[in-house]
């Protein structure tokens, strides 16, 4: 195993657009939902994000793909999320968004090593270095020293780990579909 810099293995990495100028919340379906730090530190489904406005280039430039891996970098810092499959949404700049350069790591082994107790360990010498309301830096977040086996190991853990997550993102749709018609029985309910 090899110890490498994040940033050894990330092929670009950059914040999302400005929350109120370049993807704004709406309250009505524009077709392109927002990832924003809430979303990813309470671990909401896709389904449940907001939808915003965003301009052809504003998606273009923040849209989310299959293989992105979200980090807070705002609030509560260093919570991840891995994006499974492309979407049709944004993040804000409340978010760092990790492309993993393929041929040295793959996205989904990067994402677990990252939610590692030393990575959080990690994060939380910058959350104690400061007595403001913290805002990690890229550069501070591309400096973590990972460990990154062989890729025939990774994908080993990736082919294990993969369908799990398949598994639970399905339930976690299906809850949220549940919830949904529950909502709908009990309002159509207490109409009557």
């Amino acid at each position: 195993m090899e110890q490498r810099k994040l940033g050894d293995v990330i092929a670009s990495a950059n914040t999302g657009g400005d929350a109120i100028q370049k993807v704004p919340i709406v309250d009505y379906d524009t077709g392109i939902k927002c990832a924003r730090v809430g979303d990813i530190t309470n671990a909401r489904e896709y389904a449940s994000w907001a939808f915003c406005n965003a301009s052809k280039s504003v998606y273009y430039n923040y849209k989310l793909q299959a293989g992105d891996i979200l980090v807070t970098r705002t609030a509560t810092l260093g919570i991840t999320q891995y994006i499974a499959k492309d979407i049709s949404a944004v993040y804000n700049n409340g978010l760092i968004r990790l492309k993993v350069n393929d041929t040295n790591a793959l996205p989904l082994y990067i994402y677990w090593a990252m939610k590692t107790s030393d990575f959080l360990n990690y994060i939380n010498q910058m959350n104690s270095a400061t007595s403001v309301r913290p805002n990690m830096k890229i550069d501070y977040l591309l400096n973590y020293q990972l460990s990154i086996p062989s890729i025939e190991e990774q994908t080993q853990f990736t082919n294990t780990v993969e369908p799990l997550m398949n598994a639970i993102s399905l339930n976690n749709d299906e809850i949220l579909k549940l919830s949904e018609f529950q909502a709908i029985i009990l309002t159509t309910l207490s109409s009557r």
